[in-house]
């Protein structure tokens, strides 16, 4: 969990200690999208190998790989919102984690438009 737990004894004891920062919180939505895409995209993935219909397994897997570039995609943002709520005190390092950290994602896109343009391949 970014930032930790609270171990001091009381009512907040075992709670995250960012829970009202605004970048734990984005963290946490985030977090929990990647999650549910890529529990999506394995379960899709299991309904099309016990399929035996070839085109609906086609578009099984066609929705299966699309759920696991979202998840990514999610997973890349949900890094990023985590990151920036532990070094939030640390602006520099905190923008300089995140930049780095979203490369992967610009890159994607950045591939996906060109494949699109009919650049690649």
């Amino acid at each position: 969990m970014p930032g930790g737990y609270n171990g001091n004894d009381g009512p907040n004891q075992g709670m995250a200690i960012l829970t009202r920062e605004a970048a734990f919180k984005a963290f946490m939505v985030i977090d929990t999208i990647a999650t549910s895409l890529s529990i999506s995209a394995v379960l899709t993935h299991f309904y099309a190998a016990g399929s035996n219909n070839g085109d609906e397994v086609e578009k099984l897997v066609h929705r299966a790989a699309y759920l696991t570039i979202y998840a990514a995609m999610a997973m890349v943002l949900a890094f990023v919102t985590g990151t920036y709520a532990v070094l939030a005190h640390s602006s520099g390092l905190a923008i300089s984690v995140c930049v780095i950290g979203c490369l992967p994602l610009l890159y994607f896109l950045n591939t996906r438009i060109m494949v699109l343009r009919g650049r690649y391949w």
